[in-house]
């Protein structure tokens, strides 16, 4: 499994169309993902502005041929960065993190949307 953090537009408009392509994919040609031991470290360096965030849950395998690990905005891991639109049938889940009460992501209690 890998993850994106979804704009809520982004995720509506898959939605209608039957895939999904991020602001990145249209800029830089490809969606960048991380592992479940990286999307704590990206939220919160990317994404600590918003109030919460959306996760699309993404099975690896069945767009294995899209996914090429690499290095990403000058971090030194690899990343999952996927170099196409997703179709749904690749997303198992969305969910939801809220930011608890002193303005951090809570992670304890993510929500399916």
């Amino acid at each position: 499994m890998i993850y994106h953090i979804a704009n809520l537009k982004d995720w509506e408009r898959a939605l209608e169309s039957g895939y999904y392509a991020s602001e990145n994919y249209h800029k830089e040609g490809f969606i960048p993902c991380a592992t479940i031991n990286q999307i704590k470290e990206l939220a919160d360096r990317f994404f600590s502005h918003l109030p919460e965030i959306f996760i699309l849950h993404i099975v690896e395998k069945r767009i294995k041929h899209l996914v090429h690990y690499k290095t990403w905005q000058g971090l030194p891991e690899l990343f999952p960065l996927i170099y196409g639109k997703i179709p749904l049938m690749a997303i198992e889940n969305v969910s939801i993190v809220d930011k608890d009460s002193e303005g951090n992501f809570d992670w304890q209690n993510w929500k399916y949307y």
